[in-house]
């Protein structure tokens, strides 16, 4: 069960955390750890890999880019609606 306290205390804690902009992420460094590829197979292996990101992140945004175009078009109309519906339950 949550209770208001925890949720104050989170609250009060949340400060304390870093900034987005604060956070910064190193790549992996070559050599660290078991297992892994060396040399020319690992650039390739680098390279598929944001390759694949790439071609992802590309179909997001575009996905995005048409909810946002979608968004801008319909928004108008559900407030028009709105204001509708609150002249009718006015009279």
């Amino acid at each position: 069960m949550f209770h208001a306290g925890k949720l104050l205390s989170i609250r009060k804690n949340s400060g304390n955390l870093p900034k987005s902009e604060e956070i910064q992420c190193e790549p992996p460094r070559p050599g660290l750890g078991a297992g892994q590829p060396a040399g020319d197979a690992q650039l390739h292996w680098r390279d598929q890999e944001h390759k694949k990101f790439a071609d992802q992140f590309d179909a997001h945004m575009k996905v995005l880019v048409r909810f946002t175009e979608e968004a801008d078009q319909y928004v108008p109309y559900l407030i028009r609606k709105a204001a509708h519906i609150e002249d009718y339950l006015q009279s």
